[in-house]
């Protein structure tokens, strides 16, 4: 853990970002002439791709990642029972096992569609991947960090009032364990191969499922309601009711960088700041709050084995 003058910074330092959040929000949506503005100037274009290919995708990439995560589990199964780290042991496990097969999904349907392309010229001419727009790397870590600091006053109202509405219902919520994992990692490169797996494997593979391909297909038919479908479904997988309306503003918020960018890059480096950010909070030793439960489990809940979910998540 961090020592306590750290959690002074860290603190400081987020409360700095939620300053500059709030009159980022006021800036680009105070107003209706702001809001005009903004999405009349939004660069995403609807994703040229099948319906057949589209239910293709989600389904290969949701039996694939359930399938690789089972076999998984069962491999090293003895390993996570014996090892005294493991839940952060589980998380870099469950995570590779879930998140680097279904990855393998894009290329491989890439050829697939090249190939049938090739057989069947009359067929619809879709490209696996529209081509970014040309955004230097420079645009699109200020674009991520507009949006970051955008999500944390957005989060922060979003999680009080969520869970003012559930505890007038009566609804006990019990936040996830990242502490007790982060804090009781003991390897150095076990926490380190944790955060990659956080911070570059998880955000990339959801944000290519929820945004560039879920959001991206659905605003074709209504963007509001894609974006809004999109974000519960990447809440309602987390499977955690403590955090569902905090993490569905956020899916929405990721959802309007990609619209406003038309790059994928941006929701994508947005998430990993976020998780980054998340994580650097539980280190600092500050307590469960919404930053630090708003982390996107690394192993990415889908499908987690009844133990591992039985734990201190």
């Amino acid at each position: 853990m961090l020592a306590t003058s750290d959690q002074i910074v860290v603190t400081s330092a987020q409360l700095a970002v939620l300053a500059v959040g709030v009159v980022l929000v006021f800036r680009l949506f105070g107003s209706a002439a702001a809001r005009h503005q903004f999405w009349s100037n939004c660069r995403l274009r609807n994703w040229p791709i099948s319906g057949s290919y589209f239910v293709l995708l989600l389904a290969a990439i949701f039996l694939l990642g359930t399938f690789t995560q089972f076999v998984v589990g069962q491999l090293f199964s003895s390993v996570l029972q014996k090892s005294t780290q493991h839940e952060g042991l589980g998380i870099v496990i469950y995570g590779l096992g879930f998140h680097v097969p279904t990855l393998l999904v894009w290329p491989l349907l890439h050829l697939f569609r090249r190939r049938t392309r090739a057989r069947q010229p009359s067929l619809e001419a879709i490209p696996l991947d529209v081509p970014f727009p040309k955004l230097s790397w420079g645009r699109v870590f200020l674009s991520a960090l507009a949006t970051l600091f955008m999500a944390f006053p957005v989060l922060a109202l979003f999680n009080l009032v969520w869970l003012a509405l559930l505890g007038g219902c009566g609804i006990k919520t019990e936040p996830q364990g990242l502490v007790a994992i982060f804090a009781h990692v003991k390897s150095t490169y076990l926490l380190i191969t944790m955060v990659v797996v956080a911070c570059v494997v998880a955000p990339l593979n959801e944000e290519l499922i929820f945004r560039y391909a879920l959001y991206r297909y659905g605003r074709r038919f209504h963007s509001i309601g894609a974006m809004v479908a999109s974000s519960v479904f990447f809440a309602l997988l987390h499977f955690n009711l403590a955090i569902f309306a905090p993490l569905l503003s956020f899916g929405c918020l990721l959802c309007l960088a990609y619209e406003k960018t038309g790059d994928i890059r941006v929701s994508i480096v947005t998430h990993a700041l976020f998780n980054l950010s998340t994580i650097i909070g539980t280190l600092a030793g500050l307590p469960q709050t919404w930053w630090t439960l708003l982390l996107t489990n690394a192993p990415n809940p889908f499908f987690l084995s009844a133990k591992l979910r039985s734990s201190s998540w």
